[in-house]
């Protein structure tokens, strides 16, 4: 008998291939993902900072133009944090949308690895009837043989 193929191999290759490289996209869009974050928390650390500064001042005698570049700092700062928070939503948005390609890519090469374990059983039963075959067949012809020895 014929040996096994699974007449859509090069697609299930292709299937798994693709869904290994939206895995690697995954990871890559879960690693900008922490990049931002990391950046947030630094642009928030740095506000914290700032804050301590300017509470400072109020405590010691200053200048004006020391709450002036104080208020301008707090104010960069403030839109560099929203700036941050922005790019980790986008970041995110990639995130959430390259799992849900992973997902879908893994929903696709379920569908071809079943039908390869669909094609394997129905392999399998074929082998199976012939072979049965072949014993009945060896079975009816020593029973004949057998049947032609004691007619002699």
């Amino acid at each position: 008998m014929r040996p096994f193929r699974f007449r859509l191999a090069r697609l299930l290759r292709l299937k798994l291939a693709e869904k290994r490289q939206r895995a690697i996209a995954l990871g890559r869009a879960q690693h900008d993902l922490d990049s931002c974050e990391a950046a947030l928390a630094a642009a928030q650390q740095q506000r914290d900072g700032i804050v301590t500064a300017y509470a400072r001042l109020a405590d010691a005698p200053s200048r004006p133009a020391d709450w002036t570049i104080a208020q301008n700092a707090l104010i960069a700062s403030q839109r560099r944090i929203n700036e941050r928070r922005t790019t980790v939503q986008q970041a995110e948005a990639k995130v959430e949308e390259a799992r849900l390609l992973l997902v879908e890519q893994a929903r696709e090469v379920e569908v071809y690895q079943r039908l390869r374990r669909k094609e394997w059983e129905e392999y399998s039963r074929d082998v199976q009837r012939a072979e049965q075959k072949e014993i009945d067949a060896l079975a009816g012809d020593r029973f004949a043989q057998r049947s032609a020895d004691h007619a002699a």
